[in-house]
C-alpha cells in the first residue's frame, strides 16, 4: 500500500480470494483482498506503478472495472459494511 499510493495501513485483517483472468483466453489470477485503517488518508498519491489513485464512497461511487474480481469485492464489501452496522 506505501509503496504504491503513499498511505500507512494497520490494523490489516484478510478479506476475501477472487480468481479472475486476463481476457477471455488469459492467464488466471488470483486477487487477495484485504481490510486495513489508513493511517493518514490525506497522504493519498499515485506511485510508480499506477496512473491514478481515487477515494470511492462504496455507496454512491460506480466500480466498472473490466476485471469480474474487482467488480465482487466492491459487491462484497459494500455487503459486508451493511452487516457491521
Amino acid at each position: 500500500m506505501y509503496e504504491e499510493t503513499g498511505c500507512k495501513i494497520k490494523n490489516i485483517q484478510y478479506f476475501n480470494t477472487y480468481i479472475d483472468r486476463y481476457g477471455v483466453d488469459g492467464d488466471y489470477v488470483m486477487s487477495i483482498a484485504y481490510l486495513a485503517q489508513i493511517i493518514d488518508k490525506n497522504k493519498l498519491s499515485a506511485h510508480d506503478d499506477i496512473s491514478s489513485v481515487e477515494w470511492i464512497n462504496l455507496k454512491t461511487g460506480k466500480i466498472n472495472s473490466r476485471f469480474e474480481s474487482v467488480n465482487k469485492t466492491f459487491s462484497d464489501l459494500e455487503q459486508y459494511f451493511d452487516k457491521q452496522k
